[in-house]
């Protein structure tokens, strides 16, 4: 921020001298990093971080210069001067297209008539100059002032170029150029914000204004804008032209929306008074008022501990009430303070504990030569997401790390219509303009290029936020996505399956249930839903031919994709342990032959249906299809393992557990026993 002292001192109860200004500014964290020469006048380098846009002004620089040092703050007064007069609002008529509510909240018009375009007088000229500001014209070099000593850009049109008498703030349409007053013409993204008029945009929003309404020596008329304009839209749309300007530099740090109609009038006055013409009652208003702002609170007993020294609560009020704040009265360890409209950087209990900070002294703060190590355990869900990683390795899996961004056709490969997906208002993100709303599209081209690579089944998963949408809400749900070479595809899938029920017992957490879809789900050949104690959540499966073909991949795929709170959420079991057994087991195998229908899961509720007595685990070894068994069936291979704790089990002892279990299974699931 370049600044004038002899502008500085306008603002000051009392002048301060290069010197003073500087050593002040620097100790509430504005350093000063140069200076110089101009006329009679100092200039002043100041340097101004990106959360502080009021300090690019001099009425923001001289708050903190009376907050420093103890000075007042008066209203600037200028050679001429005269706000423009109150009543109806003026003639031009202007407006906000709905789509544009948010990328611009407020919009104020000024009509100042019957103006001489001409040189600025010597005051304001030396003024300019003194910040290095080139003067244009009475009425460019007015709305310069307004902005240097405000921090509120303005912009002033030719009110003869405006068509219509119609002003409106709207998103640019394809094929839209705009050639602006530095005579380059440019393209317009409909993500841009523009002022246009009946006809044509006239200017880009916050960064410059238009060739075509520029302030010339033929212009009578003029319309003056004030208005607030997102700070994020300005940005994106100036890096995007790879044009900056001293508004957009402000835009992009925030405006003070309360201070816009004092703005406005000073503007007009100033342009009336200067150019000789006689400002219009009133303004034109588009958009919402001015949002009120809930009070910031603050503990005192919080502030003094974070500082490190004791603070005194009225100390603290003080220092807060040099800034501007408002302290509501109160009592008890919690207080509040109103933040004026041009700190939008104070939302926060701490960004209150910094300005204390800032005025008791940044240099008075105790530094500790050493450091305070507490060693604790990694947070439960942290070390969860460890143990899952490690079962998913020892699996043969590698951790992928993709981005965030889906293009069109990865974003429905899976069945997700328009209306749910989360579109990114980036230009940078032109091609892949989705966040992703599953894992395995990514997983899917990660598995292709490792295909080209040479690389055989490197069995790819990823942990990541997917993001839908469901109405004007958007959803964000950290993922666990796999995908793994399927040659045998129900091999392969039992292989995933396993992979889920290993992390599941390491987790605490019961392994989930899959039942088959009626219908394959969008971009499987085959899949399944997984119900975790009865409540769906997630998928598994064979993934299309078409999709397949789609990523070029050589070989059947198999993909799992479910949310990670399923694994990791607080309903896990805290981790058991046994002694070991001081008698050996016994195993029997099973082979029953069921219906091709019959899931695993109910062929395992029969056998726990049996409660068959010292049975200490069942697990399924393998499944055949073919001869000499019938179409439409399969042969299931169970294992149980029985053991008791005092003595060697004998084939006879259960024999009968084994009987009943054979009974129900041929009861329940319409099996025979495999010969």
């Amino acid at each position: 921020m370049n600044a004038s002292l002899a502008w500085l001192n306008r603002h000051l109860d009392r002048p301060v001298t290069a010197d003073e200004a500087a050593e002040a500014l620097t100790r509430v964290g504005f350093p000063v990093e140069g200076r110089w020469e101009a006329g009679d006048d100092t200039g002043l380098d100041v340097e101004v971080t990106s959360n502080r846009g009021d300090c690019l002004s001099h009425r923001g620089l001289a708050r903190e210069l009376c907050a420093a040092t103890g000075r007042s703050l008066v209203p600037p007064r200028w050679p001429v001067d005269a706000a423009a007069p109150a009543g109806e609002a003026a003639s031009v008529r202007v407006s906000i297209d709905a789509a544009a509510d948010r990328a611009c909240p407020r919009y104020l018009g000024f009509v100042v008539r019957g103006v001489k375009v001409g040189p600025s007088p010597a005051w304001l000229v030396d003024l300019l100059e003194a910040v290095k500001l080139r003067p244009v014209n009475n009425v460019v070099d007015a709305t310069n002032l307004v902005l240097m000593d405000t921090g509120q850009p303005t912009h002033a049109f030719d009110l003869a170029a405006i068509a219509g008498g119609r002003v409106e703030a709207r998103f640019a349409r394809e094929g839209e150029t705009l050639e602006a007053i530095n005579h380059e013409t440019y393209a317009l993204q409909p993500s841009m914000l523009v002022i246009a008029d009946g006809q044509r945009p006239q200017a880009l929003a916050g960064v410059m204004g238009g060739a075509g309404s520029e302030v010339t020596a033929d212009t009578t008329e003029v319309f003056l804008e004030v208005a607030a304009f997102d700070a994020l839209t300005t940005r994106r749309t100036a890096r995007a032209l790879k044009l900056t300007s001293d508004a957009s530099h402000r835009y992009e740090r925030g405006t003070d929306l309360a201070a816009m109609e004092a703005v406005g009038r000073r503007l007009a006055g100033l342009v009336a008074s200067l150019a000789g013409g006689t400002a219009a009652p009133g303004f034109a208003e588009a958009g919402g008022g001015v949002p009120a702002r809930a009070p910031v609170a603050w503990r005192p007993a919080r502030c003094s501990a974070l500082l490190g020294i004791d603070v005194p609560m009225d100390r603290q009020v003080a220092h807060l009430r040099k800034l501007g704040l408002e302290v509501l009265p109160g009592e008890g360890p919690r207080r509040e303070a109103e933040v004026p409209g041009w700190r939008n950087d104070l939302q926060r209990e701490v960004d209150l504990v910094e300005e204390v900070a800032r005025l008791e002294g940044l240099d008075d703060l105790p530094v500790r030569d050493r450091l305070e190590v507490s060693v604790r355990p990694p947070h439960p869900r942290l070390a969860a997401g460890r143990t899952l990683a490690e079962v998913l390795v020892a699996g043969g899996g590698h951790e992928a790390m993709c981005f965030a961004w889906a293009t069109w056709e990865d974003a429905t490969a899976l069945g997700h219509r328009e209306d749910e997906l989360v579109r990114v208002d980036d230009d940078r993100s032109t091609a892949a303009p989705f966040l992703r709303p599953s894992l395995l599209p990514s997983l899917l081209a990660v598995r292709k290029r490792n295909q080209d690579a040479g690389n055989a089944d490197p069995r790819s998963f990823e942990f990541a936020a997917t993001w839908t949408r469901r109405g004007a809400e958007a959803t964000e749900r950290r993922q666990l996505g796999m995908v793994i070479d399927a040659p045998e595809p129900e091999r392969d899938l039992r292989s995933l399956r396993g992979l889920v029920a290993e992390a599941a017992a390491r987790l605490g957490v019961d392994a989930p249930e899959a039942v088959p879809d009626a219908e394959p789900a969008a971009g499987f050949a085959a899949s399944a839903g997984l119900l975790w104690g009865g409540e769906a959540g997630g998928r598994l499966g064979l993934l299309s031919p078409s999709l397949q073909k789609r990523f070029g991949l050589a070989c059947p795929v198999a993909a799992m994709e479910f949310p990670l709170d399923r694994l990791l959420g607080p309903q896990r079991r805290p981790a058991e342990s046994s002694p070991l057994p001081r008698f050996p087991s016994t195993e029997r195998d099973l082979s029953i032959v069921v219906d091709e229908e019959t899931p695993w899961a109910s062929v395992a509720a029969a056998v726990a249906e049996a409660s068959p007595e010292r049975m200490e685990s069942l697990a399924c070894v393998g499944v055949y299809r073919g001869k000499p068994l019938e179409p439409g069936t399969k042969s299931v291979t169970l294992r149980m393992v029985f053991r008791d704790a005092e003595k060697t089990l004998t084939r006879e002892e259960v024999e009968p557990a084994v009987a009943a279990v054979v009974r129900t299974l041929e009861r329940k699931t319409g099996g025979r026993l495999r010969a």
